[in-house]
């Protein structure tokens, strides 16, 4: 061991040279003399309890960087030969004893057995034990003699109480006690355990351990087997000196590599097709992170596919560590593109930034949302996270059968430190993602129920939402609204990404270390093709142009129940997608067909984007009527802006046709209705805030203040007129009225038939709550807030 403990500290001073493996000195053992081969340790692998070999060299092998050793005696002395340090390192110190440690060179003892037979070991003149130890039998034939007769015991205190079933006398004319022995005990008090490892035969490269009810073998490194009699070295049984007989594709790993390969190229031309042909998309940040992990993942499953078995390529396993530091930092760097994801939707939904670089919500001017502060940072400490776990373990991160891994005892070091910080980053992706849902979902109780639901897609912070709404409406227009409306939809996708990509690179690495096992093989694909859909359907969703492309195809195609109603992006309802199916099917069309009006028309306007115009023309509208600029002045001013911006987008002369035609017939709805009064109330009165009569969980009635904002919905595209004063006395009308309703207990008695309409025998609660049920019925039935209060 003194001489293993100066070869570490020769290692580590002369670092450019490699002095970690050596071939152990076993000329003239038993094993180099069945099998011709000397194993090979790593001195920084050894301890004084373990020798984990690296790989067994055989006589004919070239190996270049394992080195041997030669012990010189000190000062010019006379070799020697350690007896000690000979029998624990071969692990024959159980079976074989000795009177002397050490034998001088030429000196002769007696290694003694466990049966009791003696042998004669000599040291030579070079220091070598002859014969070797491991040429002796005693060490697995000698099986301890069994008690020939079964001897009684003084008391059943006697007997061992884990071998013992039961104690008592033989017989009923004995008053001798006996301990009678559990199956797998024997001896008079059943001490001693049956040895299972006498009638198991393991390799030479793999030593039998007793477990509870049987005996097993433990492989040394690089073998597997019921017996450890199977190399796991694919050269060993697929050693062809043909590239394409190298090739094992029905393996597991390279089945996942292929598939992922396959869909991320895929995914990459979608993207690269979709800008050039069916939509012209800016580099926001929320694209810029999805191609960039499509273009790493395509990298990473790339050098799996090649370079994951050394033995496909023939590389060395310095070769195969350094593609192992580039798949693992690749995975965790793809990884990290989901977290950005996450992370710039939680942003937008607290109206911090629009998915856009380097500006903030008031487009102001912002480094911390550039690409380089957030992109290069990251890079850095991935890059130095994983340099201080793998330059611990440098020895450990390849083998001869796998460059992605091998997950054992003696790699557990390795092992925990990347758990945990995949671990880490999943559940940061997991805070945001949460995060992100607490704006865009709330959550209600029921006190009579005694449990928590969760409302369908409601808003708990309405008013974030409503200011991006209101702030993308006035100031970006339709078409950055949708770069960042698009966020919206992907909280689901970032936080399921992420998650479904780390339990992949988990489940890949076991497959490549356990080529056998169908539960990692079958995992691992099964989680590929779960992670190709995930990726597939976030690109879809998040597209603005290729999310109403596929809305429209499954309004057309999917039954009523299953198929979208509306499609937020150009404001197609699921009426006017199979209008536009049935017209375009009957070729002939009626004479006087208003082509402004055809669905079959590529030029025609949905129903909800002309309510969209309207309602931006009448916002717009309303600022100049304040500022008091003449009615037709407005009406100029708003014509004007809207044939530049179509001169910008290149609008055909159709369309320029078109939108003359609606602005004309909304100046006409306007005139008829009076411009004054049209414009006179702003639509960001629905930011005034109200009084409403409400009921808490002990069923005492009270006011509370809070803000009126309709629903973020189709209806949203026809906005009311509020008038927040008359709204606020209807409120406390209702109020008082509910408070009269109340008994002389001060909680709500039931109402009596007759009392309060038909409603009949409610309590005031489920009167509040069926009022403002009925409330939100009218208003998704076109009705407004004021005619809604009017009508309950």
């Amino acid at each position: 061991m003194e001489v293993l403990e100066h070869l570490k500290v020769l290692t580590s001073l002369n670092a450019s040279q490699d002095f970690k493996l050596f071939y152990v000195n076993e000329e003239a053992s038993k094993m180099f003399r069945s099998t011709l081969t000397v194993r090979v340790v790593d001195v920084f692998d050894l301890t004084q309890f373990s020798t984990p070999i690296v790989f067994n060299a055989s006589v004919s092998d070239h190996n270049s960087n394992v080195s041997a050793i030669c012990q010189l005696p000190k000062n010019c002395a006379a070799a020697s030969c350690s007896l000690t340090d000979s029998l624990e390192f071969y692990g024959l110190s159980e079976n074989l004893k000795a009177k002397v440690s050490v034998l001088a060179a030429g000196q002769t003892t007696k290694l003694t057995c466990r049966d009791g037979s003696q042998h004669l070991e000599s040291c030579s003149s070079r220091g070598q034990l002859v014969p070797h130890p491991t040429m002796f039998n005693c060490a697995t034939d000698y099986v301890e003699p069994l008690e020939t007769a079964k001897k009684s015991v003084s008391s059943c205190n006697k007997c061992f109480k884990r071998g013992t079933e039961s104690c008592g006398p033989a017989d009923e004319n004995s008053t001798d006690l006996y301990c009678n022995c559990s199956p797998d005990y024997m001896m008079s008090t059943c001490w001693k355990k049956v040895d299972l490892c006498v009638n198991v035969t393991c390799s030479n490269h793999g030593t039998c351990q007793m477990l509870d009810v049987e005996a097993v073998c433990e492989c040394d490194f690089g073998y597997e087997g019921d017996l450890c009699e199977v190399d796991r070295n694919p050269a060993s049984h697929r050693n062809s000196s043909s590239f394409i007989g190298r090739i094992d594709l029905a393996d597991a790993t390279a089945m996942v590599a292929v598939q992922l390969s396959f869909w991320s190229v895929l995914g990459l031309l979608s993207k690269l097709l979709g800008k050039v042909i069916i939509a012209n998309d800016e580099d926001d940040p929320q694209e810029i992170y999805q191609t960039l992990r499509g273009v790493i993942l395509t990298f990473a499953t790339m050098c799996v596919l090649f370079f994951y078995n050394p033995n496909f390529l023939r590389i060395s396993p310095t070769t195969c560590r350094l593609y192992f530091l580039i798949v693992h930092f690749a995975f965790g760097w793809a990884c990290s593109q989901w977290i950005f994801e996450g992370f710039n939707v939680n942003e937008v939904l607290r109206c911090r930034q629009k998915n856009q670089w380097d500006l903030d919500f008031e487009s102001r001017k912002r480094m911390y949302f550039g690409a380089m502060p957030r992109i290069l940072p990251c890079f850095l400490f991935l890059i130095s996270v994983y340099v201080i776990i793998y330059n611990a373990n440098w020895s450990k991160i390849a083998s001869t059968w796998t460059c992605l891994g091998v997950t054992c005892e003696l790699t557990t070091n390795l092992w925990l430190p990347i758990g945990f910080f995949l671990l880490c980053m999943g559940l940061l992706a997991t805070a945001f993602a949460e995060n992100s849902y607490l704006v865009i979902q709330f959550v209600y109780s029921l006190s009579k129920l005694g449990f928590t639901l969760f409302s369908k897609r409601a808003l708990r912070r309405p008013l974030l939402h409503l200011k991006v709404r209101s702030e993308l409406e006035k100031f970006d227009g339709f078409k950055m609204g949708q770069v960042t409306e698009k966020c919206l939809r992907n909280v689901t996708w970032s936080l399921c990404g992420i998650w479904c990509l780390e339990l992949l690179w988990v489940f890949t690495i076991l497959a490549s270390d356990h080529p056998k096992d169908k539960v990692f093989a079958g995992s691992a694909f099964l989680l590929s093709f779960a992670y190709c859909f995930i990726s597939a359907a976030q690109g879809i969703i998040t597209c603005p142009s290729t999310y109403a492309k596929a809305s429209h195809f499954f309004m057309e195609r999917l039954p009523p129940f299953l198929a979208p109603q509306f499609e937020p992006v150009q404001f197609w309802t699921r009426k006017e997608r199979l209008a536009r199916k049935a017209a375009k099917m009957n070729k002939e069309r009626p004479e006087g067909t208003d082509p402004f009006s055809d669905p079959a028309s590529e030029e025609y306007i949905p129903e909800n984007a002309v309510a969209y115009m309207e309602h931006r023309w009448k916002r717009k509208g309303s600022e100049l009527f304040e500022q008091k600029i003449q009615v037709e002045e407005i009406f100029t001013t708003l014509l004007l802006g809207e044939l530049k911006s179509l001169r910008k987008s290149n609008a055909s002369h159709f369309r320029d046709v078109q939108i003359m035609h609606l602005f004309v017939q909304w100046k006409q709805k306007v005139m008829q209705k009076g411009p004054e009064k049209y414009f006179q109330h702003n639509i960001s009165v629905i930011l005034e805030k109200t009084r409403l009569c409400t009921v808490d969980p002990d069923g005492n009635v009270e006011l509370r203040e809070f803000f009126v904002v309709p629903p973020i919905s189709p209806v949203f595209l026809r906005p009311d007129v509020l008038a927040p004063e008359r709204l606020e006395q209807e409120a406390l009308i209702n109020c008082v009225e509910e408070l009269l309703k109340q008994g002389e207990d001060g909680k709500p008695r039931k109402l009596e038939n007759g009392e309060g309409g038909d409603i009949g025998e409610i309590d005031a609660e489920d009167f509040l709550q069926r009022s403002f049920v009925a409330a939100r019925r009218q208003v998704s039935e076109g009705h407004s807030f004021l005619e809604a209060a009017q009508n309950l």
